[in-house]
């Protein structure tokens, strides 16, 4: 099993048209940089900005990626475009980790240390074990 299949289980059991709305990400500080990308591509160019924000507070797709993340990485098609295409939100996902220097590998060839180190860097440094333990669940399971 991929990484990224035992993501997408752990995210969104699979589903490429799944979001969620983080309040934390809109209460804090969104880039001006990224909202104005979200407001250019996320609705085709008509977005308001209070809408721009929402959209870069949830989380998109199978993989849950940050609609901020998504256009800041240089996605430029429309959320809706996104959302249709699960070939467009896997190469997104690999673009995601790549930052910080992951690959789409075999989940199980990972060790404990590099679990908790991309657990801490996609899913943030809360709960960091508790999303390993997601992890390895789904990849034992294959949900």
């Amino acid at each position: 099993m991929l990484l990224s299949d035992v993501i997408a289980a752990v995210e969104s059991r699979n589903n490429p048209a799944a979001m969620r709305f983080e309040p934390s990400h809109y209460a804090g500080q969104i880039k001006f940089a990224n909202l104005a990308l979200v407001m250019r591509y996320g609705g085709g160019g008509f977005l308001t900005t209070a809408t721009a924000r929402m959209i870069a507070a949830t989380s998109w797709g199978m993989f849950q990626i940050m609609g901020e993340y998504l256009y800041a990485q240089g996605y430029k098609k429309t959320l809706r475009e996104f959302l249709a295409d699960e070939r467009a939100q896997l190469e997104q996902f690999e673009i995601f980790i790549n930052q910080f220097r992951f690959t789409d590998v075999q989940f199980s060839v990972l060790t404990s240390a590099q679990k908790t180190f991309f657990a801490s860097r996609y899913n943030g440094p809360g709960n960091v074990s508790v999303y390993v333990d997601m992890m390895n669940k789904a990849a034992d399971h294959g949900f």
